[in-house]
């Protein structure tokens, strides 16, 4: 989901998220909205290369959902939707991340 990567939310992190200078590198388009409609769903519910959706807890899940609510609802070149979805899949990202504890925990 390279499409909605934290380093494509704002032009200086640094800087507070209202600044009117500090907006968004680069806005999600009707496209791109849509792979990540599909990649999110196909994440959760398929069989063999997905699935994984069942085994999140309850918090983990409410967030998969508002994340799959503000890709649903997003303007497509809108700088605050960009700004919302892509801080809901971060959200979602970390929270799974370590729930599932699989990143670095078993490195050789």
């Amino acid at each position: 989901m390279e499409i909605a990567a934290p380093s494509r939310r704002m032009q200086d992190p640094m800087l507070k998220v209202t600044d009117d200078e500090n907006s968004v590198k680069q806005q999600l388009t009707e496209m791109e909205l849509a792979t990540l409609n599909n990649e999110l769903r196909s994440w959760y519910y398929s069989e063999g290369e997905g699935g994984y959706g069942i085994f999140l807890s309850n918090d983990t899940a409410a967030l998969y959902r508002q994340a799959v609510k503000s890709v649903l609802s997003a303007v497509p070149n809108d700088a605050q939707a960009t700004r919302n979805v892509v801080d809901k899949l971060s959200t979602l990202r970390s929270w799974t991340k370590n729930e599932i504890a699989v990143f670095g925990r078993w490195e050789y």
